[in-house]
């Protein structure tokens, strides 16, 4: 889901941008202005609070389909305590967290 994340903001910052220039500074001007921003905050949290999930997810998955069938653990280079740890982490908290910073910047835009 990362990638139609990020093509879905770039595509609205787009055409926000596009039709706030044709608009000037009227008070839809600054909506769209501040929808913008709202949705590249929204689009860098969700880069940060995801990235690590989904690159555990491509490691364990390169890790599982390789013709080498190379041990997950040993192709993070970790010890298994880390690898432990790191998976807890990200698969129970980073998501979480994210939504947890979505409702912040919701509020924090809120004016």
């Amino acid at each position: 889901p990362a990638i139609p994340t990020v093509a879905s903001c770039g595509i609205s910052c787009f055409h926000l941008l596009t039709t706030n220039s044709q608009l000037g500074n009227s008070g839809v001007s600054k909506r769209k202005r501040q929808a913008t921003i709202t949705i590249l905050l929204l689009t860098i949290s969700y880069i940060i609070f995801n990235l690590p999930f989904c690159s555990l997810i491509l490691a364990y998955s390169v890790a599982l389909f390789s013709g080498n069938k190379i041990n997950y653990i040993e192709y993070l280079k970790l010890s298994a305590v880390q690898v432990n740890l790191l998976n807890n982490l990200t698969f129970t908290h980073t998501v979480n967290l994210n939504s947890m910073v979505n409702a912040f910047i919701y509020l924090a835009r809120i004016k």
